[in-house]
């Protein structure tokens, strides 16, 4: 028999692809050119795997993270299109998570509230800096408050987390 480490890229040992016989031997010049082969294909595929892996681990994290903060999240477009979200009663959206994603926000909010929040998202991007809008909004007969804080992402993107901010805004009036 005689065998070959498997190396990653970073030359961590990954496995070893090993030969047998029945009888005594080396490799002979064929077999080390096609055991070489096999190692980088191998090595590819099981760092794939372990990548597929981690990434799958580290998206299971943040949807449990998402899941935790007592906040909305939505994701949207340049356009203003919403890519996702992650609603909560505290925020009151008119529709469903299906309904809205897809659509425009100019379509789902309030106009004037809508053009507060289109300002902010241009000056998040232009800026690069967090943009906050805080806004009341009617339900019940009484006011309820709101905060939104928007950042612009990597990709042209913007991230909006809105929290329910009536007990405090309640207080500071009280």
């Amino acid at each position: 028999a005689w065998s070959v480490p498997i190396f990653s890229a970073g030359r961590e040992v990954l496995g070893t692809f090993a030969m047998y016989y029945r009888t005594p031997r080396g490799p002979l010049p064929e077999e080390r050119r096609l055991s070489e082969i096999a190692m980088h294909i191998a090595s590819i595929a099981i760092e794939s795997r372990k990548n597929e892996r981690a990434l799958r681990q580290s998206e299971e994290r943040s949807r449990a993270i998402l899941r935790a903060i007592p906040d909305s999240i939505f994701l949207l477009d340049s356009n203003y299109n919403y890519l996702d979200c992650e609603t909560r009663t505290s925020c009151r959206v008119p529709v469903t998570r299906d309904e809205l994603i897809g659509k425009n926000m100019h379509d789902v909010l309030p106009p004037e509230l809508a053009q507060r929040f289109e300002q902010a998202f241009k000056k998040a991007s232009e800026s690069g800096e967090l943009q906050v809008v805080d806004y009341e909004f009617p339900e019940n007969g009484q006011f309820q408050y709101a905060e939104a804080r928007i950042v612009p992402t990597s990709d042209g993107k913007f991230m909006a987390v809105v929290r329910d901010i009536t007990e405090r805004k309640r207080s500071e009036q009280a």
